[in-house]
């Protein structure tokens, strides 16, 4: 079973040395790891924002939420660095 692991993320591994040599800089740098959190607010019609510890523990949401803010939080940088007007405040906070 170790070698089928292994296997898995070399796997993985190739797969993000292909998107990153094809996207480039396109691609989201904060990584989203998969989460039952995210299967079971998805099942229930519901983000993982509003599902509160429903089926898992505090922990297990709390670490999800982690991904998720992160990955969030790069998209709305990305974002607000196309906006003029926001260029300079990102320049200020270091996020760009």
């Amino acid at each position: 079973m170790a070698s089928r692991v292994e296997e898995n993320k070399s796997i993985h591994k190739e797969l993000i040395k292909l998107m990153q040599a094809i996207f480039g800089h396109h691609l989201v740098r904060a990584p989203l790891k998969n989460s039952a959190e995210i299967d079971n607010a998805t099942a229930r019609l519901m983000t993982v924002h509003e599902q509160q510890g429903a089926i898992t523990s505090k922990s297990v949401r709390d670490r999800c939420l982690t991904y998720l803010n992160a990955v969030c939080k790069e998209l709305e940088t990305d974002i607000r660095g196309m906006w003029p007007s926001h260029q300079e405040r990102l320049r200020k906070e270091g996020l760009v």
